[in-house]
């Protein structure tokens, strides 16, 4: 587990923590150890740390964690993170797939039947024809209401609790998926499903707030890697078979397949309850900097660092962001507040039209190339090589060139791109095929980009005390502006 460190560095239980003259009372102190490093025993501890206050040291949080530097400890956190990202994906590229199995099956025969249907008592008396436009179209509020409730509780109770909610509610109902009975069963797991996805910015926040800021930007761009590496597993285990064939199989290939993507969330769980710990900025935003700066002095230890040379005694924490966070589902009217009314309105519209430009190239592309023989060639391309490319791109700029002129840069080439292959494809019919599939391949490499680039930047605009919060709402806004351009 993740624990706390008591004053000499010995402590290795969960020990409790009381402010006294701002400094931190540890448990379970070992004196034989305190005298070996030079500490106080422990029956003068208390008068050692209130005499320290004569010698304070204040320390920004952003120094501190430059101090910290990249390791071990940030390299467990980004594993976790990155593992959600991949299970994401997983459950994104899935759902199109468990659209059509809704309306292939025949859902008044058994689950161990030879075709593979449902149980006949719990048959799903009513047409299914649409299912798969239902199943796609009720998950929508899940992920809406997951979004922006998930980012509040982020900022109310921690990241860290955040994390691994989500992580066991996208384990649980995805798992059970495989299991689903019935039509309303299904549909009621997928919801789950992405309503817990909805919380992907809580890890991801909680991931960049634990970044060096010298190092933030370029890792960052690393830890969305997972997500193309868990879109393409998927694709390749559904293009062993031809989804009809997995539909229709008597070996529950798509329950065996929606089992399979369930194992990057259940490994994220394991490692945010083992790695990550709650974050020093959300912690010094409550007032908490006795635990904050415990969590630092622990990560430098992991990083191979003495964690009371690189914290001395007497540091003490700060940020120039406001302390004392108000618990209140109310927060996120601090959005709308006059301080942050411009950022959040620049924030809202851009996540809107990124998710707008973003979907409407896929559709249009899939669009374009739907009666052609080329289109498996594309969808591979698209998928994969052109996302990566983007993250190519942006990782080589982000720091170059900052956040705001990668982002401009970047949504106006794609849109312009956009617009050249849709004026291509709808008033020359003579146009290159290779030349449109090239076109559709360069307006995703730049959308892309500047979304990573948007992702970094909200984590970094926002103020810690409202930072998921945002960054959740304005993520439910992509995802309507996702649906407006379908």
């Amino acid at each position: 587990m993740f624990y706390l460190f008591d004053a000499s560095k010995i402590a290795k239980t969960y020990g409790t923590v009381q402010n006294e003259n701002r400094y931190a009372k540890y448990a379970d102190i070992n004196d034989e150890s305190d005298q070996e490093h030079g500490y106080p025993h422990h029956a003068e501890s208390r008068w050692f740390l209130r005499s320290v206050q004569e010698n304070e040291q204040l320390l920004n949080i952003d120094e501190a964690l430059q101090r910290l530097g990249m390791g071990k400890f940030q390299y467990k956190i980004m594993l976790a993170t990155g593992l959600f990202l991949a299970a994401d994906s997983c459950e994104v590229v899935i759902l199109s797939f468990l659209s059509h199995v809704a309306q292939s099956h025949n859902w008044n025969e058994g689950i161990f039947s030879d075709n593979n249907g449902f149980s006949e008592g719990d048959a799903y008396d009513t047409d299914t024809t649409d299912g798969g436009d239902t199943l796609s179209t009720m998950v929508l509020p899940g992920a809406l209401l997951g979004a922006v409730l998930w980012g509040v509780l982020g900022d109310m109770f921690g990241r860290r609790l955040v994390f691994l909610a989500i992580a066991v509610i996208v384990s649980v109902f995805g798992f059970a998926t495989s299991f689903a009975t019935t039509y309303q069963v299904l549909v009621f797991t997928r919801i789950m499903v992405s309503f817990g996805i909805g919380g992907l910015t809580v890890p991801f926040n909680a991931c960049s707030e634990l970044m060096p800021p010298s190092a933030r930007g370029k890792q960052l761009v690393l830890l969305q890697v997972w997500w193309i590496l868990g879109a393409l597993a998927v694709h390749l285990a559904l293009q062993q078979r031809e989804q009809e064939q997995i539909a229709d199989s008597k070996q529950f290939l798509w329950r065996l397949i929606a089992g399979i993507c369930v194992i990057p969330s259940v490994l994220a769980t394991i490692l945010a309850w083992r790695y990550v710990p709650e974050s020093p900025r959300w912690l010094l935003a409550r007032g908490d900097h006795e635990i904050a700066l415990a969590i630092l002095r622990q990560a430098a230890e992991i990083n191979g660092k003495d964690p009371y040379e690189t914290f001395p005694m007497g540091v003490i924490l700060y940020s120039h962001e406001p302390e004392e966070v108000t618990v209140s589902a109310s927060q996120i009217f601090n959005l709308f507040s006059s301080g942050w009314m411009k950022i959040t309105a620049s924030l809202f519209a851009t996540y809107f039209g990124k998710a707008f430009l973003d979907h409407g190239t896929v559709s249009m592309a899939v669009s374009v190339f739907s009666n052609d023989e080329r289109q498996q060639d594309y969808q591979a391309l698209f998928s994969a090589s052109s996302e990566f490319m983007g993250l190519i791109l942006v990782y080589f700029v982000i720091d170059r060139v900052g956040r705001a002129a990668t982002q401009c840069f970047a949504y106006a080439f794609g849109g312009v791109i956009c617009l050249a292959l849709s004026l291509l494809a709808d008033y020359d019919p003579s146009t290159n095929p290779n030349l449109l599939l090239m076109l559709a391949f360069m307006a995703h490499l730049f959308i892309n980009s500047a979304t990573t680039a948007t992702w970094i930047a909200t984590t970094e605009v926002l103020a810690t005390a409202i930072r998921t919060t945002g960054h959740g709402t304005a993520h439910a806004i992509a995802r309507i502006g996702g649906a407006f351009s379908t």
